[in-house]
């Protein structure tokens, strides 16, 4: 996913905040996003609310898709 997700950092700059937590150095951050297992991927909204998650590898093209729907456009477009 890091791949994935370095990806989509670099394309939609600061319309979207990419956060990696290794839980296995921070388990605090995977008790308080309820993470229990790994990759797993937390959208929040700018308000912090949780709107989506998914567990396992999320493909890029499903992550662009989610973010359009909530009208976030990689920079440029």
């Amino acid at each position: 996913m890091q791949s994935i997700m370095d990806g989509v950092e670099r394309d939609y700059g600061e319309r979207v905040a990419v956060v990696f937590y290794d839980v296995n150095e921070n388990p605090d951050a995977a008790r308080d996003f309820g993470v229990q297992m790994i990759p797993t991927q937390v959208f929040l909204d700018a308000d912090g609310v949780e709107f989506y998650r998914h567990v396992g590898v999320l493909p890029r093209e499903e992550i662009d898709a989610l973010l359009a729907e909530r009208g976030v456009t990689p920079v440029g477009q």
